[in-house]
């Protein structure tokens, strides 16, 4: 397991993500996903953090359907 691919979940905790805001970006990350959309402004908080796991998080509409 490449634990420089995964944020530490203590982390988010800190940063207010809930258990399954977490869970999701984990699995994310362990189905190889390249992006993470979401509205919740946890995610645009936490941002910096989870994108050194190489998931680009997306949390505007423009970001998103600039992706499609």
């Amino acid at each position: 397991l490449d634990r420089n691919k995964y944020v530490d979940p203590y982390l988010l905790a800190f940063l207010q993500l809930g258990m399954a805001d977490i869970t999701h970006l984990q699995i994310a990350n362990h189905l190889g996903c390249s992006y993470f959309a979401s509205f919740d402004s946890d995610f645009r908080r936490s941002k910096e953090f989870i994108e050194q796991t190489g998931i680009k998080v997306l949390t505007t509409p423009g970001e998103i359907l600039s992706k499609l």
